[in-house]
């Protein structure tokens, strides 16, 4: 038999599976990713807040509805592609999500 790539297997390189070390290291990036997401939103808002009073108010909305989509897609790949049930990919979505999310609206009322 070959020992070479047969069909699913790139879907297991590149998405892990649940037996294997690579998804371990998913949510946390998928974390940092959201944080640098808002920083950059937040700079943006900063930025043009001079000339746009609305614009720190528009870029914290626009992350939350972006964030949401990607998280959602994160969770759509890891239920269809990956092989996880909606029952174990709901609370890593809710994660994913939230945390990023509720930082947003904290510095939004808070500080920016």
């Amino acid at each position: 038999m070959d020992a070479g790539l047969v069909d699913g297997d790139l879907e297991t390189i590149a998405f892990g599976n649940k037996l294997s070390g690579v998804t371990n290291m998913r949510t946390p990036l998928f974390l940092l990713v959201g944080f640098l997401l808002l920083a950059a939103s937040a700079l943006l808002g900063k930025l043009f807040s001079s000339n746009y009073p609305g614009a720190t108010y528009a870029a914290t909305w626009t992350f939350v509805v972006l964030w949401l989509v990607i998280s959602g897609a994160n969770m759509w790949m890891g239920v269809a592609k990956a092989g996880y049930s909606l029952k174990e990919e709901l609370p890593i979505f809710l994660l994913i999500f939230s945390v990023p999310t509720v930082i947003a609206l904290f510095l939004k009322w808070r500080i920016i």
